[in-house]
C-alpha cells in the first residue's frame, strides 16, 4: 500500500547538531518540537479520536492482545479475571499493561479497522527524510527500517523494567515520540532508564512532539500510572532496525 505520506513535516528548528552530541555522549537524546506543529497536532487527534484501542498485557510469559472488537465483547467477570492475573504476575516479575494498536501489524495484515494516517506515518519514518535524519542523528548508518506501534497509557498502565535485547531482531535504536500535553511528575507514566542495580538514571516526562531516542540494549521502564491520573498518556513508539 502507498499511502500520501505528504502529511508529515520534520522541523526545520531541530538543533541537529546538539542531537548528536547529545546521542553520541549518552546513547539517549530528547528531541523537542520534532514535527512541525500541524503534524503533531494531527497525530494527537488521530490517537485521540479514530484509534480502536486494544489491550496489551502478557500472560504467563507470552504477550497477549486484545483487539478493540475483543476487548468490547470481553464479559465484565472475565475481564475483571484477566485484571487479576495481570497484577498477580505483576508482583512477582515482569509484566505490563497498556492499550496499543499495532501499527506494523494493522499495516501488514491489512486490518479491517485500519487507521489511514498511522499506516502513511509507517511510510514516512520508513523513507529517506526520517531514516537520514536519525542516521545522523545516532551515527549508525546501517539502519534500514522503522516499526511502529501507538499506545496508551491510563489508570493502571504500566511496562516493568526491560533492556531490549532483542539483537536477533536486528533492533538498535528504540523511540518513543511523546503526543501527551499537560502531564505532570504525579501521574506516573515517566520513561525511566535504570542501571544494573535498579537505581533510577534519568527519568523523561511524556511531553508533546517530543522524540526520545535511544540505544539498546538499554534498562528502561514505564512508571504505573494511578487511578487518580486525569488524563491519559499517547505516543508512537518503537525500534529502528538494521535488519
Amino acid at each position: 500500500m502507498q499511502s500520501d505520506t505528504s502529511a508529515f513535516a520534520i522541523s526545520r528548528e531541530i538543533d541537529v547538531a546538539e542531537s548528536i552530541r547529545g546521542f553520541r555522549e549518552h546513547g539517549i537524546v530528547q528531541i523537542p518540537g520534532i514535527f512541525e506543529a500541524g503534524t503533531a497536532e494531527r497525530l494527537h487527534r488521530c490517537l485521540i479520536d479514530e484509534v480502536p484501542w486494544g489491550l496489551a498485557y502478557e500472560l504467563a510469559g507470552k504477550p497477549q492482545y486484545l483487539d478493540s472488537a475483543r476487548l468490547a465483547a470481553t464479559a465484565p467477570e472475565a475481564m475483571q479475571d484477566i485484571e487479576r492475573q495481570i497484577f498477580r504476575e505483576a508482583a512477582a516479575g515482569f509484566q505490563y499493561r497498556y492499550f496499543n494498536y499495532p501499527i506494523l501489524d494493522a499495516y501488514l495484515q491489512k486490518w479491517p479497522n485500519e487507521v489511514p494516517l498511522l499506516h502513511a506515518f509507517l511510510e514516512f519514518i520508513n523513507g529517506p527524510q526520517w531514516l537520514s535524519l536519525i542516521r545522523q542523528v545516532s551515527g549508525i548508518h546501517e539502519l534500514i527500517k522503522c516499526d511502529a506501534q501507538a499506545s496508551l497509557y491510563g489508570p493502571g498502565c504500566f511496562l516493568h523494567r526491560h533492556s531490549d535485547a532483542q539483537s536477533r531482531e536486528g533492533w538498535r535504536i528504540a523511540y518513543v515520540l511523546g503526543l501527551t500535553r499537560s502531564w505532570r511528575p504525579e501521574y506516573g507514566g515517566t520513561l525511566q532508564f535504570l542501571d544494573d542495580q535498579g537505581n533510577t538514571t534519568l527519568g523523561l516526562l511524556p511531553q508533546f512532539n517530543t522524540l526520545n531516542m535511544f540505544a539498546v540494549p538499554r534498562w528502561h521502564m514505564v512508571t504505573h500510572v494511578p487511578p487518580y491520573a486525569p488524563a491519559e498518556r499517547y505516543s508512537i513508539t518503537g525500534w529502528l532496525r538494521d535488519r
